[in-house]
């Protein structure tokens, strides 16, 4: 599992559309909070179009 949070992590870090409080979170070290928040993102933000690291986190999350 830790492989795959560090996975999303650094797809994020990538992503050109990180959202502040997640990549604060990625930051602190705190790995499953940024993945919670950004799997919320992706679920709930009717405006917003999640990106692949969204796509990813929320999928480990479902598993």
């Amino acid at each position: 599992m830790f492989s795959t949070i560090y996975f999303a992590a650094s797809s994020a870090l990538a992503s050109d559309d990180i959202p502040l409080d997640v990549a604060a979170k990625i930051f602190k070290g705190q790995f499953i909070e940024a993945s919670h928040c950004a799997a919320q993102l992706a679920d709930i933000d009717a405006g917003h179009t999640p990106g692949y690291a969204h796509l990813q986190i929320y999928g480990d999350l479902e598993l």
